[in-house]
């Protein structure tokens, strides 16, 4: 009997070590744990149940005398004292609580642990935002630095030197020879007896270009302008004979003359007839060819009513520009205006009236083509 209560006391003692060594290893974290662990609070609740079985279905030892022996089957008195000297409960041992971060596995099964609160994800966005101002930032510089060094590089260009550029670019106004001058205006002479200016024959050589008013090629009559033509193909086919007896010209040379005369932009017309004093060309529509012939007579022209006196003339790149002073005779008297209401006090004679005329009141400008000089309008000076 006594062997049997040793072999249950130590029985009890094992079951006890065992706990409480299982207790301490859980503690210090040295048992190791199966995927099917249990959380600290259910192992405590389960290791404190077991021990509460194991002592539930111990014997019961009543307290033993000295002379007595122990009665099988005796009920133990309810404060008999515990045979095990160590408390029948565990301390429980201090367990963190599990991380919210930390998967919580239900017992008993292989599915994945769910997370009680999911993990909030760094976003990246502010890392991009960051590098491509970072980026832009670089190109920026980049292309700042070589803006400046190309500027850098290029000459400084001093406001005196794009003065003086530009007045070398624009042509200066510069003197003409005045007998050269005379030379291109002695070229639109106008003198035909046959043709009327201001009502009268002869009115004077250049007195067509100097009206009341600006004139052009547009305010000359076709009479004039084919008396040019007849008159440069006279110089060309007779050689400028004076008589120049018969001669041909077809209708194309008609136009190169003209255009030798007013330029390469002026449009010809076509004339039945043209004439220059003493030389009258006819047109034949079957040959297409003027037929000039040259009929003599006693007419001729003198002094006009209206005489000129070249000033001034200046020259401007291909534009030449001449001035004069221009006069005007009716009944003995001279006038400084085309209508002949400003006269020229005292004045007997031509030169007198000249010298009188305190301004000049006329310019004629002509244009440089092909080395000759061609007529592009008469101004009044105002």
């Amino acid at each position: 009997m006594e062997d049997e209560n040793k072999k249950e006391e130590q029985d009890e003692n094992y079951v006890l070590e065992n706990v409480t060594q299982e207790l301490e290893m859980i503690k210090d974290d040295t048992v190791p744990v199966s995927e099917n662990t249990l959380s600290a609070e259910e192992l405590t609740v389960d290791i404190i149940k077991k021990e509460e079985e194991e002592m539930n279905s111990a014997p019961v030892v009543a307290p033993k005398n000295d002379n007595a022996e122990l009665i099988l089957g005796a009920e133990a008195p309810t404060t008999a004292p515990v045979v095990n000297p160590e408390p029948t409960t565990a301390p429980v041992p201090t367990v963190e609580p599990a991380s919210t971060e930390e998967a919580v596995k239900p017992e008993g099964t292989d599915e994945a642990p769910v997370s009680e609160e999911p993990k909030k994800k760094s976003s990246k966005l502010p890392v991009i935002i960051l590098l491509l101002l970072l980026v832009s930032a670089v190109v920026g510089l980049v292309i700042f630095i070589m803006g400046n060094n190309s500027s850098n590089n290029k000459p400084e260009e001093k406001p005196e030197e794009k003065e003086e550029e530009k007045k070398e670019e624009e042509p200066k106004e510069e003197d003409f020879d005045l007998e050269e001058a005379k030379k291109v205006y002695e070229n639109y002479f106008y003198d035909d007896y046959n043709i009327k200016d201001d009502e009268k024959n002869c009115n004077g050589k250049l007195s067509i270009f100097f009206k009341d008013s600006d004139v052009d090629l547009s305010k000359l009559s076709d009479e004039v302008i084919s008396s040019y033509i007849v008159r440069y193909a006279i110089s060309v086919k007779a050689e400028g004979a004076t008589e120049p007896k018969e001669f041909m010209l077809t209708k194309e040379e008609f136009g190169e003359f003209a255009k030798k005369v007013f330029g390469k932009d002026y449009a010809i017309k076509d004339y039945a007839e043209a004439k220059y004093e003493k030389t009258v060309c006819s047109f034949d529509e079957e040959t297409q060819k003027y037929s000039c012939l040259y009929t003599p007579n006693d007419e001729k022209c003198n002094d006009g009513n209206v005489s000129e006196k070249l000033i001034k003339a200046t020259i401007k790149g291909d534009e030449l520009k001449l001035t004069f002073k221009v006069v005007f005779k009716n009944d003995n008297k001279f006038y400084s205006d085309y209508a002949k209401t400003v006269e020229i006090a005292e004045a007997t004679t031509v030169d007198d009236a000249m010298d009188k005329l305190e301004k000049e009141n006329y310019t004629m400008t002509f244009k440089k083509e092909s080395n000759k000089y061609i007529f592009v309008s008469a101004n009044l000076v105002k």
